[in-house]
C-alpha cells in the first residue's frame, strides 16, 4: 500500500489483503509442487510479488471494522496464517535440500585443474 492508505475503505483494504494472500497461496502451491517460485508463475501478481515485495502498512483514518466484514477479515487472517506456515515449511525443505546436496558439488573450485593435458 502506498500514499493512498489514508483514503482507503475497509472493502478496499480487504481486497488488497486478499490479493496478497492469493499470491502467497500461489507461491506455496508452487513450492509444494517442486517448482521454483516464478518458474510456473501463471499470474501477473505472482511476478509482481517476486519482483518487488512491498511491506503491508496498516491504513490510517479508518473507523472500526464493520461487523458485516468481520467474517471476511477472519477468513483472510486464517488464509494468511496458513500461507505463512506453508511458505515456512517450503523454506525448511529448501534448506534441507541445500544441506543434502552441499557435499555433492565436488572439490573446491580452487583445487580443480585449470588445464587438461590431452596429449599426455
Amino acid at each position: 500500500m502506498s500514499a493512498e492508505v489514508g483514503t482507503m475503505t475497509w472493502p478496499a483494504v480487504l481486497d488488497r489483503l486478499e490479493a496478497d494472500v492469493v499470491a502467497a497461496e500461489s507461491l506455496a502451491r508452487q513450492a509444494r509442487a517442486g517448482g521454483a517460485p516464478g518458474e510456473q508463475a501463471q499470474r501477473t501478481d505472482d511476478a509482481v510479488l517476486l519482483a518487488a515485495p512491498v511491506p503491508w502498512q496498516p491504513p490510517v483514518g479508518l473507523d472500526a471494522l464493520p461487523a458485516a466484514l468481520e467474517g471476511r477479515a477472519r477468513e483472510l487472517l486464517a488464509r494468511q496464517e496458513a500461507a505463512a506456515r506453508d511458505l515456512a515449511e517450503a523454506a525448511r525443505g529448501v534448506r534441507r535440500q541445500l544441506v543434502a546436496t552441499d557435499g555433492l558439488s565436488g572439490p573446491d573450485p580452487a583445487e580443480r585443474p585449470v588445464f587438461l593435458d590431452v596429449e599426455g
